[in-house]
Order: structure tokens, then sequence, then C-alpha cells
């Protein structure tokens, strides 16, 4: 058995000392990928015959990616099989369409939520001047402050976002 894992990763092409930051930076913006300075254009083998374009890996730059950040596929997979490919089996995906592990419909509402506005929304409500709340208002906020923490708590959860994005962090650890 074995686990396939996920990531993404820096990867650097080093570019031939001659070749200005014009050019390169006209390229990368017309061709909005790097594989054109891969594809076996005459261009790159004329002007540049002796730099060979190849991928480096950047090193310590590999992070493990979330589901979300795969566009919902998994991440992780357990195989049975190592050698025989035809026949391996997934045994346990942590995403899977289906089958284990039901794909929860995500309320639009929540696709859409400007974080951002949430946090600044939580933060007024966590600093405004207690002292002219009766008990019916304090009740109140505290009933709408717990239901930002649930929907903040769900996005992490279960939507993937980041504790960064959703959450004040340093602000709602002093609280």
């Amino acid at each position: 058995m074995y686990i396939d894992v996920k990531v993404t990763a820096w990867r650097r092409v080093e570019l031939p000392e001659e070749m200005t930051k014009e050019e390169a930076i006209e390229i990368l913006e017309s061709h909005n990928s790097i594989d054109y300075f891969f594809d076996e254009d005459e261009y790159f083998k004329e002007k540049y015959p002796n730099h060979i374009f190849e991928y480096q890996e950047v090193e310590h730059s590999e992070e493990d990616m979330t589901t979300k950040e795969n566009g919902n596929q998994s991440t992780l997979e357990l195989h049975e099989c190592e050698y025989d490919l035809e026949n391996n089996v997934i045994l346990w995906e942590n995403y899977k369409e289906g089958i284990d592990k039901p794909i929860i419909s995500i309320p639009e509402f929540l696709q859409k939520m400007d974080w951002s506005l949430l946090k600044t929304q939580k933060h007024a409500l966590l600093y405004t001047d207690e002292s002219t709340w009766d008990n019916r208002q304090r009740k109140s906020i505290q009933g709408i402050l717990n239901l930002i923490d649930t929907i903040q708590d769900y996005s992490v959860d279960v939507m993937g976002l980041s504790e960064k994005e959703v959450f004040n962090l340093l602000e709602e650890n002093r609280s």
C-alpha cells in the first residue's frame, strides 16, 4: 500500500543572461504561460542556441493542497497495489464524489461571502460599548456573534478555506 499526496510547488526556469527583462515580460504577458519557453519554437533555438530551458524545483516551496485548491478533487489517496497500475485500487481518498463521503452542497451565500467584510462586521460587534445594552440586546448580539463563529468554523472545516482568510486571528485570540 501507499499514499499519494497532491502538493503545490514552485519551479524555476533560468533564462539566458542575454534575454532582456522587457522580452521576458512580453513573452509572459502575451502567452500567459511558461510553456512557450519549452515549445519547439525556432525563435528560441535561433536566438539562444546554447541555452537549455528546463524546470528546477525551488527548494522548500512544496505545500500540501486542500481539496478546494484542487478543484474539489482528492489530495490524499490510499492505494492498494504499488506495481500493478492496471489493477490499482484506491482504498480511500479525502474527496470521492458520491462514495464514502457525501458531497456537501455549499450554500450559494457562503460561496459568495465577503470574508473581509464579515471580519469587519464581527469586529464592530465585538468592540462596541456594551455598557449601553440591556439584557435583550446583549443576548441578541451574542447570538449574532455565535452565528458568525459557526459560519466561520464551517467555512474552514467543511469548505476548506484558510483560517487566515476567515478569522481575524490576532483579535480573536485576544478576546
